[in-house]
This record gives C-alpha cells, sequence and structure tokens, in this order.
C-alpha cells in the first residue's frame, strides 16, 4: 500500500469541542491525530489502526474522516475494539460496530468527517483500540495521517469484523480515516490539546512504543492523579504562517488555517500547548519574527473565544541541522523572547532544558536525533517533565 447519549453527523470541516468547562461526564478527546492529505486509496482493503488513548472511559466514539477526499467516501464497515497486546488480535468480547445514525455503511461527504454513534466499551487509562475500516470501492483519494510513528495493520478483503489478526499480512506507516477517539468516563477532567509541527508529532521517537512527548506528558497527568485526555496534533513540516505548496500536502494545512478544527475543535479541550515555528524560519530564514509573533496573538484570541488556555512554548534550538542560518536564528531567539514576555497565557520554556550548555544555539547531544533537530526518547522525556501540571 502507498504507504453518542448525542448522535452527531458533522456537517462542517470541523467540530466544535465540549465547553472547557464542562462537567466530568462530558466527551473528552483522549487520542487525536491531525489529517494532512489525501493519499492514492485502495478498494477491497480493510485498514485495522491502532490508536493508544490516554485516558480511559465507560463509553467511546471515533471520528472518521474525508477531509482531504474529493469525493464522497463509502465506508463499509468499520469497527472498534481493544487489541490484545498492541497485536492486531482483539480482546475477547470487545469488537463493536461502529454506526453513524444508526447505520453501519457510513457515506463521508468530500471534505467532511463524521462522529459515531456512542459504543458501550469499557476501556482502561492508557489502552489500545484497534479501529477498523473496510472500504471495498475506495475514490482516488484518502485521508490520512503521513507520520505515526505506530504501525497498523492492512488486509485484503473485508476483515473489520475479524476477532484474530491472522488476515492482515501488511503494515502501513500512516492513519487511515481515523482522526480522533473520544470518551464517557467518571472524574475525567477534560483535555489537552499538544499542537504543533513534527516534534509535536513525534518525529525521532521509538515506534510502536508511544514515547512522543504527549505520550509521556499522559503519563505524567494519569501518574499525578489528573485524569486528563492529551490529543496530540502535531504534523511534520507544519507551519505557522502558510499553508503547503502543491506536492507538500503532508505538511498540512497551516497552523492559522486549522487550529480551529484541530485544537479548538477537540472534544472537552481545555489547554493547548502550541510549540510551531521552526518550519517557518528553516523554509524561510527572512521570516520577520513579529509574524509569528503576532500570529501567536491571533491563536490566542481564538482560543479565549472558547474558554480555552494557550501554553505557548519556546522554539527549540537547531544549529547544525541543515536549513539554519545565523538570521533565522536571531529570530528564533526574538521569537522565544517575545513568548517568555508573555505573549501567550503561559509557557514552557523548551529552549532552555534542551539546549547544549557549551552551545545555546543547538540541542544537548544527549537528547537530539543525528539530525541536530528532532529529539530522541530521552528528548521527549525531558520536554514533558518540563511542563508544569498546574499549568494545565
Amino acid at each position: 500500500m502507498k504507504k453518542m447519549l448525542v448522535v452527531l453527523l458533522v456537517l462542517g470541516c470541523g467540530l466544535v469541542g465540549t465547553p472547557a468547562n464542562a462537567s466530568t461526564s462530558a466527551w473528552t478527546a483522549s487520542w487525536g491525530t491531525a489529517p494532512t492529505q489525501q493519499w492514492d486509496a485502495q478498494p477491497q482493503t480493510t485498514v485495522r489502526n491502532v490508536v493508544h488513548l490516554s485516558v480511559g472511559g465507560n463509553v467511546v466514539r471515533v471520528r472518521l474522516s474525508n477531509l482531504f477526499g474529493k469525493a464522497p467516501l463509502v465506508v463499509d464497515r468499520a469497527t472498534v475494539a481493544v487489541s490484545a497486546n498492541g497485536t492486531a488480535d482483539i480482546v475477547a468480547g470487545t469488537l463493536r460496530t461502529l454506526r453513524v445514525h444508526g447505520k453501519a455503511r457510513l457515506t463521508i461527504p468530500a471534505g467532511k468527517e463524521v462522529v459515531s454513534d456512542p459504543v458501550p466499551l469499557r476501556v482502561g487509562d492508557e489502552a489500545t483500540l484497534l479501529v477498523s475500516t473496510y472500504v471495498a470501492d475506495a475514490p482516488g483519494e484518502g485521508t490520512i495521517h503521513p507520520f505515526a510513528a505506530q504501525r497498523s495493520f492492512v488486509a485484503t478483503g473485508d476483515h473489520a469484523g475479524d476477532a484474530t489478526g491472522g488476515a492482515f499480512g501488511a503494515t502501513t506507516d500512516f492513519w487511515w480515516y481515523v482522526t480522533a477517539v473520544d470518551v464517557l468516563g467518571p472524574r475525567v477532567r477534560g483535555a489537552v490539546v499538544a499542537f504543533g509541527d513534527s516534534i509535536t508529532d513525534g518525529v525521532g521517537s521509538s515506534w510502536d512504543v508511544n514515547r512522543r512527548y504527549p505520550d509521556v506528558l499522559a503519563r505524567r497527568l494519569l501518574a499525578a492523579g489528573k485524569r486528563m485526555g492529551v490529543a496530540n496534533e502535531g504534523i511534520g513540516g507544519n507551519k505557522v504562517l502558510k499553508d503547503p505548496l502543491p506536492g507538500q500536502e503532508w505538511q498540512g494545512p497551516g497552523a492559522l488555517t486549522r487550529f480551529d478544527r484541530d485544537a479548538l475543535g477537540r472534544a472537552g479541550v481545555h489547554t493547548v500547548i502550541l510549540l510551531e515555528g521552526v518550519n517557518d524560519l528553516i523554509n524561510a530564514p527572512a521570516t520577520d519574527p513579529a509574524a509569528l509573533i503576532a500570529a501567536y496573538g491571533e491563536l490566542k484570541s481564538r482560543a479565549h473565544a472558547k474558554g480555552v488556555k494557550l501554553i505557548c512554548a519556546t522554539v527549540l534550538p537547531y544549529k547544525g541541522f541543515g536549513a539554519w542560518t545565523p538570521q533565522a536564528e536571531t529570530a528564533r531567539q526574538a521569537v522565544n523572547a517575545a513568548v517568555r514576555a508573555g505573549a501567550c497565557d503561559d509557557l514552557v520554556d523548551f529552549d532552555a532544558v534542551m539546549r547544549d550548555p557549551a552551545d545555546p544555539e543547538q540541542v544537548n547531544p544527549a537528547y537530539v536525533q543525528g539530525d541536530k533537530l528532532h529529539p530522541n526518547d530521552a528528548g521527549y522525556v525531558l520536554m514533558a517533565n518540563a511542563i508544569d501540571l498546574a499549568d494545565l
């Protein structure tokens, strides 16, 4: 492969999330990913998407997307189940059919998303779910998230209802069609959205073991007794100020374009952690830092209009990466100075904890990949530990 309760059918490109002050019985995003582009869809194929929840609940609902499709997408069958140890096998008694308005065969118009009816399914904190979609007659494009740091499973034919994974002889590095899993459960206190670029997305983290910084943050929250969902809305290559050029759709719409959908539209969102800007600097070293700072201010105003808190992160150093220039470094320092001066409601200083004491313009070699830009597993732990849980 190249490589509810309330019933809701989304009529726009995003779904307005539950208000930040909602009760603990409100829907909460437990997992999320940002759709980025269309990809050559495969007919007569079942994708068994592997998604790792942050917080558990007693009822779930799943969002399926045809956001970037150019024709209606018919999902002939969709299911959700608990994975047996992260495999394509299903824990006995947990397989559920996904329906919208009671219908198991789902038609998603081009440019739209749907949210399933509520599914009674008890899932634990940090449960791994399998969201399986069978599409018999795929249109030309399928909406995906291209970098998952998680291998999902693929089978030819309709195997969405299989209890075992024997038919799933292939894998995919993408998440197909699924963009969110929300839960209802006791004592859940809303959701945190980690919004950003490839560093939030988890590029450089180990595959299939959930070591992105939002994953580590979710575990910290649970350990501290703060039952909050965490949704990862990072996209590799994402910029703040610009949408992608043709042929670069994998970078996703720019932050200013997608913020309302991918951040403020997540269920129960209470706080957004914004880590964006490095791709604006890398791809256009002459970027005026004032433009990025103004964009942060606009995102802050949008968040406040929805009752959501915006925490801005300082941009990590990246000297040694091929696109680094002294001019871009000056702009990065100006952006970080504005964040530290109060550009957002609060801040997390990733720059301060990740930089090399011997050369503050680069990341500490102990915490970065060979590209000098993306953290390694230890770096992502350091980033998650730098976030003050009291601010969330």
